[in-house]
């Protein structure tokens, strides 16, 4: 059964929340408490994985994976109960649509049938996004203000994004390609170079979980973790790479003259939000700073 026809269309559902041994609810009895707070994921081995986060501010998000066609589809909405009956408006690629289903209380499983069909959802601890799977790449808006005017670095993006149970971080690189002058020309040799490099990393301490807020160069406490940001002029040369960092030139302070910071306004696995700006020293002293930094990247 693929979800993009019921839960993501908002289709006619039946669902049973496993809570403990079965207890089916009918018209003259008193239902147990529904509870749907939570990740739940439905996987069929080959065929499509479909991952649901029902939070408790009555918002949802669903990922659905269809692995014959290699492609990933998420819907946002919201959800609420009214007696036994799951009020759903999920929303799609701009569709939107509403719908009520039943709910029954069963017992370790959430279960989602249709049309006679059953599709059994477990609980998980992580929300997956449609990186997981990896049949996307990163688009949107990467852009700084450099001395020689706006610079547009989103493409040949490789992120990294850790959210708990993992230590907080995330990562962001741009990357630029050309010839390779030990090619001698030859069609398709090419170097690889990072263009751009922005990293975030919570504070020590805590649970490691990645927050929103602002990163800087020391880890104020002010802030909500370290930042280092590294801008290379000249792609091809690894020489010219202006960083900002509490380490570089060593681990401690930053140079002096050093300065920056990313404020990161959302992320989640697949997509990241923020602004920064950064001061970055070379290593024969040059300063160069990028201000208006600009980042929001959906994976899809």
């Amino acid at each position: 059964m693929r979800m993009r026809n019921t839960l993501l269309s908002a289709g006619l559902l039946v669902v049973c929340l496993s809570l403990g041994a079965c207890d089916l609810i009918d018209s003259g009895s008193d239902s147990e408490s529904v509870e749907l707070e939570g990740i739940w994921q439905s996987t069929v081995a080959s065929v499509s994985e479909t991952t649901v986060l029902f939070l408790p501010n009555g918002t949802l998000k669903i990922v659905e994976a269809d692995f014959p066609f290699e492609s990933c589809t998420t819907g946002t909405g919201t959800w609420s109960l009214e007696g036994t009956t799951l009020v759903l408006n999920i929303r799609v690629d701009g569709f939107s649509e509403n719908s009520k289903v039943a709910v029954e209380n069963r017992g370790g499983t959430l279960a989602i049938t249709v049309d006679g069909e059953t599709e059994v959802f477990r609980p998980v601890t992580q929300m997956v996004g449609c990186i997981k799977y990896g049949w996307g790449r990163w688009q949107g808006t990467l852009s700084a203000l450099t001395p020689g005017g706006v610079q547009d670095f989103a493409s040949n993006l490789d992120i990294q994004i850790l959210l708990p149970p993992e230590f907080g971080l995330f990562q962001i690189i741009s990357w630029a390609q050309g010839p390779d002058e030990g090619c001698d020309g030859a069609p398709g040799c090419l170097f690889d170079q990072t263009r751009l490099l922005l990293n975030g990393e919570v504070q020590s301490g805590g649970d490691g979980a990645l927050r929103l807020g602002s990163y800087d160069l020391e880890g104020s406490p002010s802030s909500v973790g370290f930042f280092q940001g590294k801008y290379w002029t000249d792609p091809a040369d690894v020489e010219s790479g202006f960083e900002a960092s509490r380490c570089f030139p060593t681990c401690g302070a930053p140079q002096p003259g050093a300065s920056g910071s990313f404020v990161l306004t959302f992320v989640e696995p697949d997509r990241i939000a923020g602004t920064f700006l950064f001061t970055g020293i070379k290593a024969n002293g040059d300063a160069l700073a990028l201000t208006q930094g600009v980042v929001d990247l959906t994976y899809r």
